[in-house]
């Protein structure tokens, strides 16, 4: 992190909110950040470091006797002296941003739900884009779209007789509000009391408060009337299996959109977070953009952390698409014996779902390296590409 640091001295004013300083440090067995509202930070350096010292000197900051570790390039939390420091009290380094965070949160979400998780549903990923899975990250590296320009001459040359526009994704009716979590994660009712202060209680339409396990990693997803847009069921998929240039690529066959969104990981410290969409103003079951009605529909929560992204359309469009289905060309089935049958697929069974391209993880998103794949047999046809670890 040199190139940050240089940053810092040229900007001071910035580096103002990008150090944090830890107290004493607290030694702990259990790898956890007991620090209330943890400070997130891209690296560490030594207190005694001597370009910490004299960045620190430059920002007229006195360690006097206080020795650890400091976080660089942070998001500033618990504030004391001046807004440039916040105390961290953990020897695991509270203050460092866990790198496989989006990792974790995908494969915890495709365990329970067989569907993989957009850790920045904001970026929208759409039906007919195809790509690979980053090993590092879990998110789709999108290369194009079977509905693109490009890849529309790609599909002339292999049927010229078959129009892609007389294709296009099917469209979905709203459905009920979705909420998955992964293993571990326990729900209950969120009573709303004079204590919690909410205004709008009359139209919170969506609420709850969930329940984390110690020592683990849990994942949430909740999604306001969620709405499906997928592939035409039994016309592309089989033929898009024969274009050679698709080959060892994904292909999203649907993607679920919401006007508001919420997605959680958890930081292992056992702790309950609590979540409610408020609306003032009616909750609409199709985007209101034309209807002429204003609408504020917002989050609620108590929780303040790194790692809790929520948003709402203000209008109540379906801007978000926290949820895919992603497919993959079926591995070439070999004979057992020189007469045995070999199965024919037919139809959308010419692609089926792609497995996640990672080892099993440990609970910060880590290969574990405990886990010894040496006598797992691998899929035919399928290469763990951009594995993080290779």
């Amino acid at each position: 992190m040199f190139a940050r640091t240089s940053a810092l001295l040229l900007v001071p004013v910035f580096a103002l909110a990008a150090i944090a300083m830890p107290a004493e440090l607290d030694t702990r067995d259990n790898s956890q950040c007991n620090t209330g509202s943890i400070q997130c930070c891209d690296s560490t350096q030594s207190s005694t470091d001597a370009s910490t010292t004299f960045l620190l000197g430059l920002l007229g900051v006195v360690l006097g006797p206080v020795t650890g570790l400091i976080g660089l390039d942070c998001t500033p939390v618990s504030i004391i002296g001046t807004d440039a420091i916040a105390l961290a009290s953990s020897s695991y380094a509270a203050s460092v941003r866990m790198k496989y965070a989006s990792r974790k949160y995908v494969d915890l979400i495709r365990q329970t739900t067989a569907k993989w998780a957009n850790w920045d549903p904001p970026i929208p990923i759409k039906v007919g884009s195809y790509g690979t899975i980053n090993g590092e990250t879990g998110e789709l590296d999108v290369e194009g779209n079977i509905y693109d320009a490009t890849f529309e001459e790609i599909w002339k040359t292999h049927f010229p007789n078959i129009n892609l526009k007389d294709h296009q994704p099917k469209v979905g009716e709203p459905d009920e509000d979705f909420v998955v979590s992964s293993v571990g994660v326990r729900r209950r009712d969120l009573k709303i009391g004079p204590e919690i202060g909410l205004t709008g209680v009359a139209n919170v339409s969506l609420k709850g408060e969930w329940q984390f396990a110690t020592g683990r990693r849990g994942a949430l997803l909740v999604m306001h009337k969620p709405r499906q847009t997928y592939l035409p069921p039994g016309e592309l998929l089989k033929p898009l299996y024969n274009i050679p240039e698709l080959k060892d690529k994904y292909i999203v066959t649907s993607v679920f959109s919401c006007p508001a969104y919420s997605i959680y990981l958890s930081d292992k410290s056992g702790e309950k977070v609590s979540l409610a969409l408020v609306a003032n103003g009616p909750i609409p079951t199709a985007p209101i953009a034309n209807i002429g009605a204003e609408l504020a529909l917002d989050w609620w929560t108590d929780s303040q952390t790194s790692f809790l992204r929520k948003a709402a359309s203000k209008k109540g469009d379906y801007s978000f698409t926290p949820l895919y289905a992603l497919k993959r060309k079926l591995p070439v089935i070999r004979r057992l014996f020189r007469d045995s049958p070999v199965p024919e697929p037919t139809g959308d069974d010419f692609w089926i779902d792609v497995p996640q391209p990672w080892d099993p993880l440990d609970e910060d998103g880590e290969l574990d390296p405990v886990y010894d794949g040496s006598d797992d047999e691998d899929d035919a046809g399928f290469d763990k590409e951009n594995n993080a670890e290779e």
